[in-house]
C-alpha cells in the first residue's frame, strides 16, 4: 500500500501546503516533476535497513554522508553487542514543511509521524532504551535532496532529525 498525505485544512479553508505542493487528494504517490515516490515504502525501507544493519540495501536512496553516519551508528551498536529492534506499526502522517526548487537540484523537508515499537537491548536482553512491546509515536524530519549526478536526476535522503 502506498501512502497518501491526509487532507489538512488550513485556517482559511484551503488545502495545506503539503497538498498544494505535490500531494493530490486521493493520490497514493508523491509526485515531483518527472518522478513519483512512494513515501511509505521509502520510510519503511530506510528504517528496516538501519534496524537490521543492512545499509547496503539503501545505498540507492540514502546520500553518502548520511549513509556513513548511519553505518557508524550500526558499527557502534555491533561493537557494544547491542541489538536494535524496530517494527513500524503505521505512518500516521507526512507533511512537507520546507522546500527549495532549483533547476539542477533542490530539496524538500518532510515531517514523518509514525507509530513504532523500538527498543535498544544489550546482548543479555536488558532493555537499554525504548520498549520492545509498546508502540510509541515518533516524529522525524527527513530531508530529501535531488541530485543530478551523471545527467540523471534522483532523490535521496540526505538528513534525518528527530523532531521534538
Amino acid at each position: 500500500m502506498k501512502f497518501a498525505i491526509p487532507f489538512v485544512p488550513t485556517s482559511d479553508g484551503s488545502r495545506s501546503d503539503a497538498l498544494r505542493s505535490g500531494f493530490a487528494s486521493g493520490s497514493h504517490d508523491w509526485s515531483l516533476p518527472g518522478e513519483t515516490l512512494d513515501l511509505q515504502a521509502l520510510f519503511a525501507r530506510v528504517v528496516r535497513a538501519y534496524s537490521t544493519g543492512t545499509l547496503e540495501d539503501v545505498r540507492d536512496i540514502v546520500a553518502p554522508p548520511l549513509l556513513r553516519r548511519l553505518a557508524g551508528e550500526v558499527a557502534d551498536r555491533k561493537r557494544h553487542r547491542h541489538v536494535l529492534s524496530s517494527r513500524l506499526v503505521e505512518v500516521t502522517s507526512a507533511e512537507i514543511i520546507d522546500r527549495e526548487d532549483r533547476l539542477l537540484g533542490g530539496w524538500v523537508d518532510i515531517r514523518f509521524v509514525s507509530r513504532m515499537v523500538v527498543a535498544l537491548q544489550a546482548a543479555d536482553g536488558t532493555v537499554l532504551a525504548g520498549d520492545p512491546v509498546q508502540a510509541r509515536l515518533l516524529s522525524e524530519v527527513w530531508t530529501l535532496q535531488r541530485s543530478t549526478v551523471g545527467g540523471t536526476s534522483r532523490w535521496a535522503v540526505s538528513a534525518m532529525v528527530e523532531d521534538e
